[in-house]
């Protein structure tokens, strides 16, 4: 019976309103026996309910209220002044058994029966609790849409609450019950590692037991022979540039974190989160200041309609998703301010690459900026894809960039370890399926085996068949067809659908797919259950043709929605997880309109969304899906062909999925590569943002680190390129795009020679004549036999000495920076921490022509910052203690300086350098060796060597 099922009244009540704040917006009603009374109101409604419909009461009521959120939504409606919807309700109940207007009139029976009792009615009439349960953050218009109050009462009553839930909020009460709320919410995974409504029982885990803690990198290149990507932050790196989750806090500053789909960007976060509510960290995180910090999770994707919808902003959301998301309620904008008075917050902004439209990313990163700038007790985390985050990247001054790696060999195993121990309890079996997994593994592409998300699948994929998948497209076809067929095996979970449903379920699961992914990339967003059910109602009578009858089909609808729900495929207005959504969304593109031969509207729809970052994975799934169904090259070179053609600025995605193809000729990828080769070529005179070519020359890179036959395609067709080119502008744009390439191969293995260009001796005239290709060249000569101090030598010899110092920066990459002459000089000398040598290396510049008023201009100029390797106060003092010359000293000394102020530790005024903080590990030695004046009268002396004076020569 139901009242056997209900969650008490009263504890609801307390909880939706507050312990402390009842009393104040109750006064003197007494909710003592009241939930007896009210079990009395439901045995009377399910009595009289009985008497109707036997069957109904006695057989389904337990499936019918089954679920928690039933509750919440069914008191409300009990109030007084509360208009019955029975849309609101809807969402959560499968009435396709009951009899037409059922849930309506049990509503209808069980209020007027409640409010039939004096106890009951003196709690339901209080239009004050009533509002309160609504939740005072509620819009206005939204209350008065399910009220029947006026919008002057309900504001005048919002506005009395808000007092009086301001006067008795609690910081530490809301930090204990947010805890608990988060903890549980975040803390469980379904069996594919994704996120997992309560009531969704099957093979959850917890996050904890099974996950594997991700490795970064600084979002830069970097390289052991080239100083300028050693930066500051290298203090918590490994000698391989490989950063630790327990490390990226070190610093007190905004993160981004980048990565790839399925990289484990949202299981990261809430990994975080959940450890830091419980306080329990200290081994993942080493900064107690961030320890101490109080983490929320802000989900871009809600943000962004909740302000599409409301115009509300970053706080009216936060408020929102504390309701919504963890069940606290009326909580005030002055609450949130005095949170973030009186503590250290962490805010974490999940999923920039979400959003659709760069103009609205940007309009979400000015939101995160703004907020940063209002509070200064907070702190932030972004996570965004990789793809895609150029279009509205966050200011590096206030975000410091990690990208997520994927999984190395330890990594793997650890996880399949990890996952077996919770899926397996047999040892024997657990040890015999990891042991053959292990050997099996490394067959699969590492693109996929090394992804966090796709080794997920892969296991489980494995766990069914003991066989593992081939390809990406076979990874996301073989989990969905596991949720969609497996689980109707499981007693458990099994719906009847109709059979003319039940067939073709991913037909429907690609129609709603499509229609969600479209309003996701325009401007109307606004996506609910309700519409999702409609949509497919709509495609059970226009494609389906089961019915003509809507509300037929409305009802099979919801039924398919349960399924759904049921097998962790769509809950919450999505699909689980954006891996689904995208493959539903690449199958119906493909069954639609590829397999009708529409190859028109393919093309329109490829070359539409082609240079869109949020269509990536849907685009890659669809052209392997139409490359799988081929005998030969014909149908995927006409594909590419007409795209090459048609968008230019798709050539990037074309090269980042040549390799997964199988039925693509060698002429079309030489097409391919030599269209980007003249789009990156002449292209940088037509742009004013390198970012426009970015994407294009990493996806350049990727092709020529793929494999051996892809890095011999490309210097063939580029070769062959060269051959037609006479402007000496073009072939230095050439010659320039060629030496970055090769700096970012791996290895440089592949390096300058008479094979890659037509004429070999006018291109190294080319270059001993301009001073930027001759930098590049000894960037890249790796093996080259002149020390860097040689190549400035002969630098000051060619070229004018103002050259020296010039920053060249990357021509293709937009955050890419490599430097000057000097600078990779003056690194290799300090790292070599042979100070005599420097003395006399100096002295060997100064006499070949090099001023010494330059040399300390740069300085001034803080253009040396990239002391990194030397940050060691004892070995600083040490090696200046090596040094006889005074201006070689002030020089190190100048070079200190610089990495301080770089850090924050320092300020400077014009030429003068006052010391306003200094780091421990700087103030100890320096105070030991009795150098600290001499950071005081650096001043003085940096004047005197601006200028060539006999009394200066060093």
């Amino acid at each position: 019976m139901i009242e056997t099922l209900l969650i008490p009244f009263s504890t609801w009540l307390i909880e939706k309103v507050g312990e402390h704040a009842f009393s104040k917006v109750a006064g003197s009603l007494e909710i003592n026996d009241i939930d007896k009374n009210f079990k009395k109101a439901v045995s009377i409604t399910s009595q009289q309910l009985q008497q109707k419909y036997p069957e109904i009461l006695g057989g389904d009521i337990e499936n019918f209220f089954g679920a928690g959120e039933i509750f919440n939504t069914l008191y409300k409606l009990l109030f007084k002044d509360a208009i019955i919807d029975i849309n609101v309700i809807k969402d959560f109940l499968d009435n396709s058994t009951l009899p037409q207007d059922f849930i309506l009139e049990f509503i209808q029976t069980l209020k007027s029966n409640c409010l039939n009792d004096r106890k009951l009615n003196d709690i339901l009439a209080n239009n004050k609790l009533y509002i309160s349960v609504v939740g005072i953050s509620e819009e206005i218009n939204k209350i008065a849409e399910v009220s029947t109050l006026s919008l002057s009462e309900i504001k005048e009553i919002r506005e009395l609450l808000e007092n009086r839930f301001n006067e008795q909020f609690s910081v530490d009460e809301f930090i204990s019950k947010y805890s608990k709320s988060a903890v549980k919410v975040l803390s469980e995974l379904n069996f594919l590692g994704l996120g997992v409504k309560s009531h969704i029982k099957k093979n959850r885990k917890k996050l904890s037991d099974v996950y594997v803690e991700p490795r970064f990198v600084l979002n830069e290149e970097k390289s052991e022979n080239f100083s300028v990507h050693l930066t500051e932050d290298n203090f918590f790196q490994n000698a391989n540039g490989i950063v630790f989750l327990k490390d990226i806090f070190n610093r007190n500053i905004n993160i981004v974190i980048l990565g790839n789909p399925g990289s484990g960007k949202s299981v990261l976060v809430r990994y975080l989160i959940c450890h830091l509510l419980e306080k329990n960290c200290h081994h993942i995180i080493s900064n107690n200041d961030i320890i101490d910090r109080l983490p929320f999770r802000v989900e871009l994707r809600k943000y962004f309609q909740f302000k599409k919808n409301t115009g509300g902003g970053i706080i009216k959301y936060f408020i929102k998703s504390l309701e919504s998301d963890y069940g606290l309620i009326n909580i005030t904008e002055n609450n949130i301010e005095l949170l973030f008075k009186q503590c250290q917050i962490l805010i974490f902004f999940d999923g920039l690459d979400e959003i659709f439209n760069a103009s609205d990313k940007m309009e979400i990163t000015r939101d995160i900026n703004n907020l940063l700038n209002n509070y200064s007790s907070v702190l932030s985390v972004v996570t965004s894809r990789v793809i895609g985050y150029e279009e509205a990247k966050l200011p590096n001054t206030n975000f410091y960039e990690l990208v997520i790696l994927d999984f190395d060999d330890k990594q793997i195993e650890e996880y399949v370890n990890k996952w077996y121990l919770q899926e397996e309890v047999d040892v024997e079996i657990r040890t015999k399926e990891v042991s053959e997994f292990l050997r099996l593994h490394k067959k699969i592409d590492e693109e996929l085996i090394r992804n966090p998300l796709l080794l997920s699948l892969i296991i489980i994929l494995f766990r069914n068949n003991l066989k593992l998948p081939e390809s990406k497209l076979e990874i996301y076809q073989s989990c969905t067809k596991t949720l969609v067929d497996k689980w109707d095996l499981t007693k458990e979970l099994r719906i009847e659908l109709p059979e003319e449903i039940s067939k073709r379920k991913e037909t429907l699961f690609a129609d709603l797919a499509f229609w969600q992914y479209e309003r996701l990339s325009s401007e109307n967003v606004k996506i609910t259950n309700r519409l999702a059910t409609a949509k497919i109602a709509d495609s059970i009578i226009n494609k389906l043709k089961i019915t003509e009858d809507w509300i037929l089909a409305e009802s099979l609808a919801e039924g398919f929605m349960n399924y759904a729900l049921k097998r962790s495929l769509y809950f919450d207005n999505n699909f689980t997880h954006k891996t689904f959504l995208e493959y539903f969304t690449a199958y119906w593109i493909f069954s639609n309109i590829e397999k009708k031969h529409r190859t028109e509207e393919r093309n329109e729809i490829i070359s539409k969304y082609i240079d869109i970052a949020f269509w990536s994975i849907v685009l890659e799934l669809l052209i392997n899906m139409i490359d799988q169904d081929q005998a030969d090259t014909e149908i995927i070179d006409d594909l590419f062909n007409y795209q090459i053609e048609a968008k230019p600025s798709g050539l990037a995605f074309l090269l980042e999925i040549t390799s997964f193809l199988k039925n693509i000729s060698y002429v079309t990828v030489t097409n391919l590569v030599n269209s980007t080769i003249n789009y990156l070529i002449t292209e940088p005179k037509k742009r004013t943002r390198r970012d426009l070519g970015s994407r294009h020359f990493r996806s350049l890179i990727t092709f020529v680190n793929n494999n051996d036959t892809q890095l011999k395609t490309f210097k063939q067709v580029f070769y062959d390129y060269t051959k037609t080119q006479q402007n000496r502008n073009t072939l230095k744009t050439l010659i320039l795009l060629y030496f970055e390439l090769c700096f970012h191969h791996r290895n440089y293995s592949f390096v300058f020679d008479e094979k890659d260009f037509y004429n070999e001796a006018k291109t190294q005239e080319l270059i001993n004549n301009d001073a930027q290709l001759f930098f590049f060249q000894g960037v890249i000569s790796k093996n080259h036999s002149e020390t860097y101090l040689e190549r400035l030598l002969h630098a000051l010899e060619y070229f004018n000495e103002t050259e020296i110092f010039r920053d060249y920066e990357s021509l293709y990459e937009q955050y890419y920076f490599e430097g000057s002459f000097f600078n990779n000089y003056l690194y290799w000398q300090l790292r070599a921490q042979e100070f005599n040598s420097f003395e006399r290396n100096m002295n060997l510049l100064f006499d070949k022509g090099l001023r010494r008023n330059l040399v300390f201009k740069h300085f001034k100029n803080g253009k040396f910052n990239y002391f990194s390797d030397l940050i060691n106060a004892e070995k600083i003092i040490d090696y200046i203690n090596l040094v006889s010359s005074e201006a070689i000293k002030k020089l190190i000394l100048l070079c200190i300086l610089w990495k301080a102020k770089h850090e924050g530790l320092y300020r400077t005024r014009d030429l003068s350098f006052e010391i306003s903080k200094v780091a421990s590990k700087y103030r100890s030695a320096l105070e030991k060796s009795k150098y600290e004046e001499f950071f005081y009268s650096t001043a003085e002396t940096l004047n005197l060597l601006m200028f060539d004076t006999p009394q200066n020569k060093i």
